[in-house]
């Protein structure tokens, strides 16, 4: 099933898809100029790009602090009872929600694991030389906002910002040093620079991976 077909049948917002084909892009920008010596699973890197925050529905607030987030939708209720539906089936924890949905998908384990790797914690934990696809997962979301690429530390700000009343605001005030150090380890693996891969380079090239197809294999 291409990815375009998945993002349908689950009702995922148009500014929540562009959010994963942009991060998709940027980890296929990676991975098309790796020059390190461990070979990147690019395939399944792209695929969980892609589906990475498909459950984020559920974290969504109608709050007047989150108002500007939401500018691009044109049924705001429409939305809140999508949020709802999901709610019933998945809970309130976007992350065990995107993975309920990606083992729905019957996508394959490598995929799920990957979409499990995605969070600020790996940037305390892992190291690039022993799990280079984990930073990776992390180090791509880290390059999109809400509307667009954008570099890490303005991501980090941002995301202090949206999540104050939440613990996430810790991981992100904290792990500014230790995010550049982990940008620095990718790009000294890779033949272009954190600076060429801006919101202009992906927006041209993203709609490609709309026609994207995730193996529904289990290997």
């Amino acid at each position: 099933m291409i990815i375009q077909e998945i993002y349908d049948q689950y009702h995922i917002p148009p500014q929540l898809q562009l959010h994963m084909l942009r991060v998709a892009w940027v980890m296929q920008l990676i991975c098309d100029h790796w020059i390190g010596s461990q070979v990147l699973d690019k395939k399944n890197l792209i695929a969980a790009a892609l589906v990475h925050d498909m459950g984020n529905i559920v974290k969504f607030t109608f709050t007047e602090d989150t108002k500007h987030l939401l500018e691009w939708v044109d049924d705001l209720d429409a939305l809140k009872r999508l949020q709802k539906i999901m709610h019933e089936k998945y809970g309130n924890d976007d992350h065990e929600a995107n993975l309920a949905i990606c083992k729905e998908l019957w996508v394959n384990h490598n995929i799920i694991a990957l979409v499990d790797a995605v969070d600020f914690n790996n940037l305390f934990e892992f190291e690039m030389e022993s799990n280079p696809h984990e930073i990776l997962m992390t180090y791509v979301d880290l390059r999109v906002a809400p509307f667009g690429v954008v570099s890490v530390k303005e991501r980090l700000e941002e995301a202090a910002r949206r999540y104050k009343k939440k613990k996430r605001s810790e991981h992100s005030d904290r792990s500014n040093t230790l995010a550049k150090k982990h940008e620095d380890d990718i790009f000294a693996h890779c033949s272009i620079s954190p600076e060429d891969i801006t919101d202009e380079t992906v927006n041209t090239l993203i709609e490609k991976l709309r026609l994207f197809d995730i193996s529904t294999n289990l290997n």
